[in-house]
This record gives structure tokens, sequence and C-alpha cells, in this order.
């Protein structure tokens, strides 16, 4: 029998935006995607920030990877540990300077 690595805790992740809105979903990839939403996926598309040898996000569809839709065709990357998330997140907010708090939340 093949048994996997123990799953990590579930975690959350909580964005705010400098105008005081705060997106929080049930999982993490959920607020991920409503932030990447809300800052324009066309805007972190251009940042070419690669994940697992692919753009974070694209319109190109990977056979192997959990992908998302945004609206417009964009897909999202999303196979990553909620830190990675916070932490791409971060670089988002950074070279956007969009003064992004992302928090992670047990």
């Amino acid at each position: 029998k093949i048994t996997s690595a123990p799953k990590s805790k579930k975690t959350k992740l909580a964005v705010t935006f400098k105008d005081g809105t705060r997106i929080q979903r049930p999982y993490a990839y959920e607020t991920m995607l409503a932030a990447i939403e809300k800052i324009g996926a066309e805007k972190v598309a251009a940042l070419d920030i690669n994940w697992l040898g692919l753009p974070l996000v694209s319109k190109q569809k990977d056979d192997y990877y959990n992908q998302h839709e945004l609206s417009g065709e964009w897909l999202v990357v999303t196979h990553s540990a909620t830190n990675t998330k916070r932490q791409q997140l971060e670089r988002i907010s950074k070279k956007l300077n969009l003064g992004l708090k992302i928090e992670i939340i047990d």
C-alpha cells in the first residue's frame, strides 16, 4: 500500500489592499485568485513570474498542474503551499507597488 506524506494543516490567506479591501476565502488558492483578479490578471501576467516551469498567470493550459480560471480566459497555477502563495503575492505587490498586507491564518 502506498501512503502519501501527511498533508500540512489547512491554512488560509487574507489579503488587504491599501484601499481597505480585504479578501479572505475558505481556501488559500481562492483568496489568491480573487486578489489577482482585483489586481488585474493582465498586469500580473506581464510581471513574468514563473512557478513549476510555467507562467504563474497566463492563457497557456497545462495538462499536469492545477490551474484555475479567471475572467478573460486567464489561468493561474495554484499548485503550491499556502506559504508559497503568500510569497508570490508579496512579490506581485512589491513589483507593482501595491502595498498589500498578506497574512496566513490558521
